[in-house]
């Protein structure tokens, strides 16, 4: 029965999504939002960079972009292009919300070395997680190793991500955390053995959404609070993250940037989608307000005078955990935090997908340099391919361009 789990949320998810579009509006392709589908050479001649990035917002077919730049531990630029609703043509205001997916992880990583400075809870993160989350938590495969929150933090746990049945249980249909145990567990109702990678915990590198969600029931059992309230609370709250929350609800809808890809060369609009997977990726913000959380990572773990983490706490999670485990051959962990170099500088960051949205945040270690960038489009069927132009021509050009401004703006 448990077998044929698997292949049952895989045909699910497929139509879910195919009425999902189906119930969508299809929005042809405007003459100001976009005009050419293929790569000019010649593209980038022009020296003012608002003009380069309006033209890459064209060429890749992106509705709206939202940016803010930090430097000096301070806010230089907040800054928006295109519409973020192409339909009634609304351009990006600094209040306009995007869904940041994977970005939430930082906040998690935070929430869990808050609770690591914070003597009372006892919680060391070389600990068997299996004494806090009330349920011995092992890979099948390897029973005497324990998993750790460091290799939570680090994606050295072990655990793997079958996307289609994660996505089914606790995406769509009213996940929890208790869900987790049946999961993971070989006894479990939802026991999937696909989530376990087959090598020992500690001994590689494979980012695991799952052992993030791992982390907020753990926040939970720990605090007596619910995850979000734990979030608003200590984290939020302290960084003035005033148009940020976890549910669509607390916002006004028209404030919310909507959710488009681009396929067959019209922009088809995406369905809202309350994500219940709150600390893999559920938190909505916007680029200003995550400027707040990237200072005080800046400035030492303080933001307006409020300490929301150690300077020696920020250290350690700036620091790679496991120098030997590379993701794709170029990225390293820290503890929530992924590093590589790049034309000799190094970098720290996270990037998130949302349906309709991708979100980054960028740190440039040199001279504590951030870039901030949300957008509203998500090639569905080109993002499974890993399409090399909408994924690393996109990425690579915005983050020059960016710190491109930046550099403008410092000098």
């Amino acid at each position: 029965m448990k077998g044929h789990i698997y292949e049952k949320c895989m045909v699910l998810f497929v139509l879910i999504l195919f009425f999902s579009l189906i119930g969508s509006p299809i929005i042809s392709s405007s003459k100001e939002i976009d005009n050419t589908l293929f790569i000019n050479k010649n593209r980038f001649k022009d020296k003012d960079v608002d003009t380069k990035i309006e033209k890459l917002l064209r060429l890749c077919h992106v509705p709206s972009l939202s940016v803010s730049i930090v430097s000096n531990n301070t806010t230089v630029l907040r800054k928006g292009y295109g519409f973020y609703d192409i339909k009634n043509k609304k351009t990006v205001e600094n209040d306009t919300i995007y869904p940041i997916g994977s970005v939430t992880k930082l906040i998690t990583a935070t929430a869990i070395m808050q609770l690591v400075e914070n003597e009372s809870y006892d919680l060391d993160l070389d600990d068997d997680v299996s004494k806090y989350l009330g349920f011995n938590l092992k890979n099948p495969n390897f029973p005497d190793v324990n998993i750790t929150l460091r290799m939570l933090l680090a994606h050295q746990s072990s655990l793997s991500e079958p996307f289609f049945s994660f996505c089914i249980y606790f995406s769509f249909f009213g996940y929890s955390y208790s869900w987790l145990k049946e999961y993971l567990l070989e006894n479990g109702s939802f026991y999937n053995p696909h989530a376990w990678n087959n090598y020992a915990p500690g001994e590689d590198v494979y980012y695991s959404s799952v052992g993030i969600e791992l982390l907020g029931f753990i926040i939970e059992r720990l605090t007596g609070l619910t995850y979000n309230q734990y979030c608003k609370k200590y984290i939020l709250e302290p960084l003035e993250m005033d148009n940020s929350s976890f549910y669509l609800s607390d916002f006004k809808i028209e404030n919310i940037a909507k959710p488009y890809t681009f396929f067959i060369f019209k922009y088809i609009e995406l369905p809202h989608i309350q994500s219940k997977t709150f600390a893999m990726g559920g938190l909505k913000s916007t680029p200003s307000d995550l400027s707040h959380f990237l200072i005080a990572y800046t400035n030492q773990g303080v933001y307006n005078n409020k300490r929301v983490l150690k300077k020696e706490t920020i250290d350690e999670m700036f620091t790679i955990q496991y120098p030997k485990s590379y993701v794709g051959g170029t990225f390293r962990f820290g503890l929530g935090w992924y590093f590589w170099e790049e034309d000799g500088e190094k970098y720290c960051a996270h990037g998130g997908l949302h349906p309709g949205y991708r979100a980054e945040l960028r740190l440039r270690l040199s001279d504590n340099t951030g870039i901030i960038y949300f957008w509203n489009q998500c090639h569905i069927v080109l993002h499974f391919i890993r399409s090399p132009f909408f994924e690393r021509y996109f990425y690579k050009e915005i983050h020059d361009l960016l710190f491109e401004k930046a550099d403008e703006i410092i000098v």
